[in-house]
């Protein structure tokens, strides 16, 4: 009888086929296993809880900002307890940027980077070259541009607004929710506030309900859009072939030249969910696919982002993405880890929310940013310990 583990991930090339290719090849070479794979939305992948899924599925893929809330829960096996201690060294020496450590909580490991990404500027090489524009290098450009073309957009449906209002608070050098006191100082979220203010400007109002996909697929298959400076990377349209046009993706703009980074941490980890009947062969399952050879070939191969470094530094890799992870490999090393503390996904959440309500000038800057601080401060007292150790 056949052991089947069902695994839930998100639904977009990125994250769905890479996982069906590599299971196919796994249950070749391993009979008597069968791997089914599920797919839900991106949104409920950014927003919706884990709890619903632990008693259905064994594998998971989710978004870092979960930790929290499924380790306090008990939802996720603590990976670190489980598997050999010198693949999990492998794993944290080999991660890219803090991919590795934003799936840590309180010194448990309840998951793993399968995925890893940062939000990037995207844009369409030919269509700036043909009107004479350079790829914007500070946010003042952005603007600029936007004005003069009409064709520059930012996603700002609520968690893409929350999102970008993170690398604008990190752009200004104080990374929100990494202060003593408060969420983030006045002076840093209203100058973030007004910037974001100006990108929803030149983006227009359809831009609030506009994600990252539907923006990166119009840039891609339409010629109504430029550039567009701040959403999460993804390596398949860099390719040939997958779309019309070929993007080219590079860091997001800066407040200052002088300081570079900032840009908000995604990505995807993995884990297994601790009601599953099948840890064993789960926990076989994960450390194959983890390993260097499979994120590196296959796993890429298949349409991934991989959350193993060598792959990022790969020959192969990089010729067929036209440089995407090597060139873009510093801005996850310096990016800004949103926190992982137990209730984050829904301070975050209800911050979109708010960040809407400013945008639409029901609310002005300082109701928002004594909002957000009154959220944070109602966050568990743990919240203030959420820091990835640099």
């Amino acid at each position: 009888m056949n052991t089947i583990l069902l695994g839930v991930t998100w639904d977009h090339t990125r994250g769905y086929s890479p996982l069906v290719a590599t299971a196919k090849t796994y249950m070749e070479l391993h009979p008597g296993i069968e791997i089914v794979w599920e797919r839900r939305s991106f949104r409920s992948f950014g927003e919706e809880p884990l709890a619903p899924f632990a008693d259905k599925y064994d594998l998971v893929v989710f978004d870092h900002p979960f930790t929290g809330d499924a380790a306090a829960q008990g939802l996720l096996l603590p990976l670190d307890e489980h598997l050999p201690a010198d693949f999990m060294a492998d794993q944290r020496a080999q991660s890219v940027g803090h991919s590795c450590a934003s799936y840590a909580h309180q010194g448990r490991q309840v998951g793993l980077a399968i995925d890893a990404a940062v939000q990037l500027a995207a844009w369409r090489n030919d269509l700036m070259s043909a009107g004479g524009h350079a790829v914007p290098r500070t946010w003042d450009e952005v603007v600029t541009l936007g004005e003069q073309t009409g064709r520059v957009r930012v996603p700002l449906a609520p968690m893409g607004a929350m999102g970008t209002f993170f690398s604008l608070c990190a752009g200004l050098g104080e990374p929100a929710a990494q202060a003593s006191n408060g969420f983030v100082s006045r002076e840093t979220g209203t100058r973030a506030l007004q910037m974001l203010a100006q990108l929803f400007r030149i983006s227009g109002p359809d831009s609030l309900q506009l994600g990252v996909v539907s923006l990166l697929t119009r840039l891609a298959t339409t010629n109504e859009l430029l550039y567009a400076p701040c959403q999460y990377g993804y390596n398949n349209f860099a390719r040939e072939g997958f779309a019309l046009n070929r993007l080219s993706f590079g860091p997001i703009p800066q407040f200052d030249l002088k300081h570079q980074g900032g840009a908000n941490l995604g990505g995807a980890g993995i884990g297994i969910f601790a009601a599953s009947n099948h840890r064993g062969a789960a926990l076989e399952f994960l450390q194959w696919l983890l390993s260097e050879t499979v994120q590196r070939t296959l796993y890429t191969h298949s349409g991934g982002q991989p959350g193993h470094r060598r792959a990022w530094l790969d020959d192969v890799n990089n010729q067929i993405t036209h440089g995407y992870f090597r060139d873009t490999l510093a801005e996850h090393d310096s990016a800004y880890c949103r926190p992982t503390f137990p209730g984050f996904p829904q301070f975050q959440s209800a911050g979109g929310i708010l960040l809407h309500a400013f945008l639409g000038r029901e609310k002005s800057a300082a109701e928002v940013l004594d909002e957000l601080d009154s959220l944070y401060e109602a966050a568990p007292p743990s919240h203030l310990n959420f820091a990835v150790k640099r």
